[in-house]
């Protein structure tokens, strides 16, 4: 494959991965599990099309390893003490994103872990690394875009209550008011709540939602 044909994600000695064997292995799993349109799906039929592109181009994680060996403590022999490389997984958690923005999915840590065929519990791990190492970075890039993508999924989502309810459960985003007003509102469109409410004109779905944020609601 030329390299101007298309983008490299990463490459390691003579391994490359490109964004167009990534999109093949897309297409693959879609079609083995028979999905003619990815961006109505939801997610988990998502995450399952992140599990076979991960084991598809990931099934030997040493090329996610880092290469750099170090000697550790009284070993004489230098090692990579099984650490990843984390500038390639930084690279793959950017077109990561890029997908889910592509096809509309929330990302999040479960998904990140399909894609890379990576436990995400040692995902996870990382948010306890140093706060200026890359890999802390990864774990936070991957949190604060899940932060912006349930925003941007209560804004497309006429029917909200869902959305709002995993960002009060994972981001504590309880907005003042709609405790008391809870009851009430489970189960409303974002339109109902317009109603309800009195707000009208255009884009008055996204005003109600703006109100539901509004400290005075």
């Amino acid at each position: 494959m030329n390299d101007n044909d298309n983008n490299i994600i990463f490459s390691v000695e003579d391994f490359k991965i490109y964004d167009n064997d990534i999109d093949l292995a897309i297409a693959n799993a879609c079609q083995q599990l028979e999905i003619d349109d990815l961006k109505k799906e939801g997610l988990r039929p998502w995450k399952a099309v992140l599990q076979l592109v991960g084991k598809q181009l990931f099934s030997n994680k040493k090329i996610l390893k880092s290469k750099e060996l170090q000697i550790y403590d009284d070993n004489k022999i230098p090692t990579n003490n099984n650490r990843y490389d984390y500038n390639i997984l930084n690279s793959l958690c950017d077109y990561y994103i890029y997908l889910s923005n592509k096809y509309n999915k929330i990302v999040s840590i479960e998904g990140f872990s399909y894609f890379t065929n990576i436990d995400r519990r040692v995902i996870n791990s990382w948010k306890h690394h140093e706060p200026n190492s890359l890999s802390y970075g990864i774990y936070e890039k991957i949190s604060d875009t899940r932060l912006d993508g349930v925003k941007d999924n209560a804004l497309d989502n006429a029917n909200v209550t869902g959305t709002i309810a995993v960002g009060n459960w994972e981001y504590q985003l309880n907005m003042p008011g709609v405790k008391m007003e809870q009851p009430a509102l489970s189960g409303k469109s974002a339109e109902e709540i317009a109603m309800r409410y009195n707000i009208i004109g255009f884009g008055a779905q996204k005003k109600a939602l703006k109100a539901i944020n509004n400290p005075d609601f």
